[in-house]
């Protein structure tokens, strides 16, 4: 595949700060977007992912590294020099223009003939829905549509590289999944590449090709969305992406398996790859693989525990439920409507007394990033 974007050893500093907000004293951020990804850099505020993408845009100078765009180096370049357009969570819009105005502004500024410029203003609103729509006021326009807006006039130029900021952050929720689908349609139709800001995972996980996670200025894993949740290499990447409860205790090793002790149960499986023989060990059950019955219908006691229900959530497609183990132990399972039917109501109702269970192969091993200290450390070594 081609790379669109290629960022090497990108690292920022600001005057009067002890640490990098970009970066770490010894190493960059490195990462590359190939040819029509959508690419999200997810992570908590101040984690660096919106720094990444004003230097990615020109808005920010490096201290130091380099940005490739299109197999050229842009470093150096200003906003309007580079093949980039962004979209900001405000939108940005010209309240005084009207919505065909709005979109045509950048290739008016380009000095694109009329005929040219109407031609893809048409082609662009046509893309986000907004088809007819010329001559109405922003004003006038949903906040739904004035993001649709936003993208029109961003994608009206064919730049090489899209950069959203997260522009779906300020619309309420069933909008923000309507966008989250028509963005992926979107990059579809056009073939455009896309990288994309938020600290919300569902929204990475729902739009996302790949996702980089970040912590403290670096990226601690790339992967695609079921791999962080199938296979987190850390956990601060399990933690910050939901992917289930996590374990930890004493750990051992033997050959290729992982034994954890906790005081309240021993986890065993399969050590993955990355984990090296120093590293602090945490395990993950994963939500939807822990399975819940009554303490007297567990197939396995060995990978098992017992628990009182402390409370239920239904998400309108499944029911997630937390099972109190002990003081220091909650376990969480996400069980589907039609499981929770074949096992009875009594495993939902408060205080009932239950068992969960697993299988061995479903347990998760991470390095453990907060008993190394520090998320930017753990990550850098796996």
């Amino acid at each position: 595949m081609t790379a669109t974007l290629k960022c090497t050893e990108l690292r920022k500093s600001y005057p009067g700060q002890d640490h990098y907000a970009l970066g770490t004293e010894t190493s960059g951020v490195s990462f590359e977007v190939q040819k029509g990804e959508l690419f999200a850099l997810l992570g908590p505020s101040g984690c660096g992912k919106t720094t990444t993408l004003r230097i990615v845009g020109g808005f920010v100078e490096p201290t130091s590294g380099t940005v490739e765009i299109e197999g050229v180096d842009v470093t150096d370049r200003q906003p309007y020099e580079r093949p980039t357009n962004t979209v900001f969570q405000s939108y940005a819009l010209f309240p005084h223009m009207r919505l065909g105005a709005n979109v045509a502004y950048g290739l008016k500024m380009e000095r694109v003939p009329r005929a040219e410029r109407d031609r893809r203003v048409k082609e662009a609103l046509e893309l986000v829905g907004l088809a007819g729509m010329e001559r109405r006021r922003i004003s006038e326009l949903s906040g739904g549509q004035q993001q649709r807006a936003a993208l029109a006039r961003a994608i009206v130029k064919r730049p090489a590289l899209l950069l959203l900021d997260e522009p779906l952050g300020a619309l309420d929720l069933k909008l923000r999944r309507q966008m989250q689908d028509e963005l992926v349609a979107l990059k579809r139709s056009t073939g455009m590449t896309f990288v994309h800001v938020t600290h919300d995972q569902e929204e990475a996980c729902a739009i996302a090709d790949r996702i980089a996670v970040m912590d403290q200025g670096v990226i601690v894993q790339i992967d695609r969305p079921e791999d962080l949740y199938r296979a987190p290499r850390t956990s601060y990447v399990a933690s910050f992406i939901d992917a289930g409860t996590i374990v930890r205790g004493e750990a051992k090793r033997h050959s290729d398996v992982v034994e954890l002790a906790h005081p309240d149960l021993v986890l065993r499986g399969t050590r993955p790859a990355h984990l090296h023989d120093h590293a602090d060990v945490a395990a993950v059950l994963p939500r939807d693989r822990v399975r819940v019955a009554m303490p007297d219908a567990v197939p396995d006691a060995a990978n098992a525990a017992t628990g009182t229900v402390e409370r239920v959530i239904f998400t309108g497609s499944a029911f997630n439920v937390s099972v109190r183990v002990s003081e220091e132990l909650e376990i969480r399972a996400a069980l589907t409507v039609d499981e929770v039917a074949g096992l009875g109501e009594e495993v939902l109702r408060q205080d009932s007394r239950v068992a969960v269970h697993w299988a061995p192969e479903d347990v998760v091993f991470v390095q453990d990033s907060e008993a190394a200290g520090q998320g930017v450390a753990a990550g850098a070594r796996v």
